[in-house]
């Protein structure tokens, strides 16, 4: 089924990112980023001091931003030489994610969401009270929002200042995924699936039979879709209402990822935690929750899939490879 599959040298957590020429970068526990051709040849790669779990962000002029294990944050060029990298107090697995004005921001195990100018000096850094591992997430009105290991979900403004925080049940790796309306919608490992006003107000919560690290993903029609470690993928309505669920192999750490055509993909992991012998699997579903196709790669899949342009699906697995699927 996949058309090409890349090998590392270790499992693979992070997400791919694909660039205007198609060039398809991800990290591995190696502690390498690699970018590849869309022929699934290597252009090149580069050695960090440590696992990668962060997904690469590329910037509009080609550099590749990349936290690693090490606590660097890295500024790659398009041909892989190091531009810069700036030391946090603490392990990067949140990603990188860039404002429309070249900001870079991103959170550390330190307790801090730094924000990055693009020539790697800090322009500020905002502390919470625990870890943070999630991703940050940008609002239209430049509004950062981050979850954190203290259970709360800040709202940060563009200064670096806290706008709000909305407390949950528990620890926060799940991502925030952020509506055109400014609306937030993060998971908890409390179980549920929050949506929170743009002003950091309840507006409703999904309760899964399991804790939540997958981050929700936004269909055209306000349909949330959001993996849980109960192994469901949920559908969820605008108004917070079960629309279906379907049950995958094992753990839906994988954050989901929407197709063109409204196709939903998502990863799942069945470990000796929960059952069995370790497995993994990439699901293709339909918008009214069956099956499209399923593929096994021979380990876990917790990484999540991205989809380029012209429809391939790109997703890394605990087997230390990298596929390439369809179109």
């Amino acid at each position: 089924m996949p058309r090409w599959s890349f090998p590392t040298a270790a499992s693979i957590y992070s997400s791919a990112a694909i660039d205007a020429d198609n060039v398809i970068y991800f990290g591995s526990f190696d502690g390498k980023v690699y970018a590849l051709n869309p022929d699934g040849t290597q252009r090149w790669s580069f050695t960090t001091g440590g696992q990668i779990w962060s997904s690469p962000a590329i910037s509009p002029d080609g550099t590749v931003y990349v936290g690693s294990m090490d606590g660097q944050l890295y500024a790659l060029g398009k041909d892989g030489t190091k531009r810069w990298a700036f030391a946090t107090g603490g392990q990067v697995s949140s990603s990188a994610v860039l404002g429309p004005d070249g900001i870079i921001y991103v959170g550390s195990t330190d307790m801090r969401l730094y924000a990055i100018n693009p020539n790697g000096a800090q322009k500020w850094s905002f502390l919470t009270a625990d870890k943070l591992y999630a991703t940050p997430a940008l609002a239209g009105d430049g509004t950062i929002v981050i979850g954190g290991n203290d259970k709360n979900i800040y709202a940060v403004n563009p200064d670096g200042t806290r706008k709000w925080a909305y407390a949950t049940g528990d620890w926060i790796g799940s991502s925030a995924a952020i509506d055109e309306a400014g609306n937030v919608f993060v998971g908890s490992y409390d179980k549920k699936l929050y949506a929170l006003a743009p002003d950091g107000s309840l507006r409703w919560s999904f309760t899964t039979t399991d804790r939540i690290l997958s981050s929700p993903a936004l269909a055209s029609d306000g349909t949330v879709y959001v993996g849980s470690m109960d192994g469901g993928l949920y559908a969820v309505n605008p108004n917070g209402t079960l629309k279906w669920s379907l049950q995958t192999i094992g753990y839906a750490q994988s954050s989901p990822a929407i197709g063109a055509d409204g196709t939903i993909y998502i990863g799942s992991a069945r470990d000796t935690a929960n059952g069995g012998t370790a497995m993994g699997r990439l699901y293709a579903v339909n918008p009214d929750g069956t099956q499209k196709w399923a593929f096994n790669p021979e380990a876990q899949v917790y990484a999540s899939p991205v989809i380029a342009a012209d429809g391939t699906i790109y997703c890394g697995s605990y087997d230390k490879r990298l596929y390439a699927i369809g179109p």
